[in-house]
């Protein structure tokens, strides 16, 4: 028979307490059920720590070994569960938290931003890379990720998602209209300049009845979207691009969508974190916060922009 720590713990508050009643009082349980349990733990051992009458308490030779061995680690865990609890139950101290940096500094700044000015107590480490970084190795609480989520060691809630579109430089747009050469349709794409996210090194493209995968042939390849975008912008080629990303470009004019019938994949977003993982308060508050706060931005939740930022040249 095993015995549990729960009894355990109660054999040594009993001795603390002199007695059962005493014992009983302080727990607001029944004397009864504070002898049931001892008798259970002596079971258990198979000694008696207490001889115990109606006037009489008095550890037994057993029960004084016993009661030296477990007081100590009853304190130690004690002291530990207390430690733990505060750790996942209160608003302050660390958080380490892995993001795409990208997104970070772009749409997401401003939420950062407002939860740090919220939460001051909380201790945040932000590990911001466009690279999948280990969880457990940098002891990270909490990851965001983009695209779909192979690892099935992890835990994941979305918070949002992105729709991907074909952009074109205006002056690179025009440039090939006046020609008769802008593509017009997807499978013409790879006769002109192509830019290539390495996240998206296929691209999935749908009008909403049909299906396309484009195996891009790149001019230039790249790690980082706002390269992609910024190679766009300069008539430098044509990328598959999140619309998360692209917003500044077209308000300014300086980019328009390409088959704008043509979608790319919608992207979700992920709170991510290891599977068995109980997260604490902070780390919940801050998937919460991102998830309230990207419930009310457009580009975070697979939606376009206004038309005024839509426009595209006609073929």
């Amino acid at each position: 028979m095993e015995s549990s720590f729960d009894d355990i713990q109660l054999f040594v508050q009993l001795v603390r307490a002199g007695s059962l009643a005493a014992l009983a009082e302080q727990q607001g349980i029944p004397a009864a059920t504070v002898s049931r349990r001892l008798k259970k733990l002596e079971q258990a051992l198979g000694v008696t720590l207490v001889y115990r009458s109606a006037r009489r308490f008095q550890l037994s030779s057993a029960g004084e070994a016993y009661y030296q061995a477990f007081a100590a680690r009853s304190d130690d865990w004690g002291a530990t569960l207390q430690q733990l609890q505060q750790q996942t139950h209160e608003l302050s101290g660390p958080l380490t938290v892995s993001a795409p940096s990208t997104l970070s500094i772009g749409l997401l700044r401003p939420i950062w931003r407002r939860f740090v000015q919220q939460h001051a107590d909380i201790e945040l480490t932000m590990l911001l890379s466009d690279q999948t970084v280990d969880l457990q190795a940098q002891q990270v609480d909490l990851a965001i990720r983009i695209g779909p989520q192979p690892d099935s060691g992890l835990t994941q809630q979305r918070l949002g998602q992105v729709r991907t579109g074909l952009f074109i430089g205006t002056g690179l747009a025009q440039q090939l209209q006046q020609q008769q050469a802008l593509p017009q349709l997807p499978q013409q794409l790879n006769r002109r300049r192509l830019v290539v996210f390495e996240r998206l090194p296929v691209w999935q493209l749908s009008d909403g009845q049909q299906q396309l995968e484009i195996h891009p042939r790149a001019s230039t390849r790249v790690t980082n979207i706002r390269m992609a975008l910024d190679l766009v912008v300069h008539n430098l080629g044509i990328s598959l691009l999140p619309y998360s990303e692209v917003g500044e470009a077209l308000a300014r004019g300086e980019v328009v969508p390409l088959l704008p019938g043509w979608r790319g994949p919608l992207r979700d977003i992920y709170a991510v974190w290891p599977d068995g993982r109980l997260l604490s308060a902070r780390a919940r508050c801050l998937r919460d916060y991102l998830r309230q706060q990207m419930a009310g931005i457009a580009e975070l939740q697979g939606e376009l922009p206004g038309p005024e930022m839509t426009g595209n040249i006609s073929g």
